[in-house]
């Protein structure tokens, strides 16, 4: 009898630390010392030469205290295990686009997704400080707007589009509407919607700061044949997503990500992006779960636990709490 398996696509994290410049790492996970921000200086222009040989001494002056700008956050990032995994997964479809039964086989599987910008892109405007703590005003959203249309320009892409509607959307919700943003801008299929099962799987992570997962032995209603989960310590919702879309390559504090070994830079990025491969080989339908929790002192950092979780099936649920449509129909595009 043929059996449904769950095939591991990759899981990220990322922790951002604390801003007054501290470091961080993971109980059960490793640590890495992040690079410190650059900066530059200006060289001052040397007074006009004068004429008197006579040499006046200065008087003595207080050096004024200037106040140092905010750091910005060193951030900690770790994805296992590797995208390419041996599982089951189903037979090619005799007709494109047709989705048939799983193949009892092991084989080597990978979830492809475009690639990413040639380097790491920091959000600017800087998303710290206007989107920390949760960030759900006007401020945060207009801020990361900004840097979000910013990194999209660099890959020709237009400008982010809303639902009216999003700063009332639950987390869930707004993480659903700000990946199929970016995977739609990009011509690939969406997610199709929300369901409850795996926004209570996405929870979980998110409560235990930890990547969501989805169980071997599987969920109740929900067929999954590929799944893919990352987790942020952020700022915001927004904050979250920037991150992993746009700032996960080199320079950004991944810790599988480094000038000696690149296979596991943009991996969350990829998490978001992936699976259209399956999609255009078997049909069937992407589904979504997403959580945000506020996280307390004893954590890493004033903000937020976020995670995403994503699942390819060869069917389409009729049971989605909210759906990209949903969104389309206020506005988003």
């Amino acid at each position: 009898m043929a059996t449904v398996a769950v095939v591991v696509v990759a899981l990220g994290s990322w922790w951002t630390t604390s801003l007054d410049g501290g470091s961080g790492t993971r109980a059960d996970g490793p640590s890495a010392t992040t690079p410190s921000a650059s900066g530059s200086t200006t060289p001052s222009t040397p007074p006009p030469a004068t004429t008197t040989p006579t040499t006046v001494a200065p008087p003595a002056t207080t050096p004024a205290t200037v106040a140092a700008a905010p750091a910005r956050p060193r951030t900690i990032v770790r994805s296992t295990p590797a995208r390419s995994v041996a599982g089951t997964v189903p037979a090619a479809a005799t007709t494109p686009g047709v989705a048939t039964a799983p193949e009892q086989g092991s084989i080597s599987y990978a979830s492809t997704a475009p690639d990413p910008p040639s380097a790491d892109l920091p959000a600017t405007p800087d998303l710290a400080m206007a989107c920390r703590g949760g960030g759900s005003g006007a401020t945060c959203l207009d801020t990361a707007l900004q840097a979000f249309d910013n990194a999209r320009a660099t890959e020709g892409i237009g400008p982010l589009t809303l639902p009216s509607d999003f700063q009332s959307l639950t987390a869930g919700e707004q993480l659903l509407v700000l990946v199929d943003s970016e995977r739609v801008d990009r011509g690939l299929a969406p997610v199709a919607g929300e369901l409850d099962a795996l926004d209570g799987l996405a929870a979980t992570g998110a409560e235990d700061d930890s990547d969501p997962a989805f169980p071997s032995a599987g969920v109740a209603g929900v067929t999954a044949w590929a799944w893919a989960g990352n987790w942020a310590s952020a700022g915001s919702v927004l904050s979250a997503v920037y991150e992993w879309m746009y700032d996960d390559g080199l320079g950004s504090g991944n810790i599988d990500c480094t000038a000696a070994d690149t296979s596991g830079c943009w991996d969350h990025r990829d998490n978001i992006l992936g699976f259209q491969n399956d999609v255009d080989a078997y049909g069937g339908a992407l589904s979504f779960g997403g959580a945000a929790v506020q996280l307390g002192s004893a954590h890493a950092s004033p903000s937020m636990s976020v995670t995403t979780l994503m699942t390819w099936s060869p069917d389409t649920p009729t049971d989605y709490t909210y759906t990209w449509a949903d969104a389309v129909a206020a506005g988003a595009s």
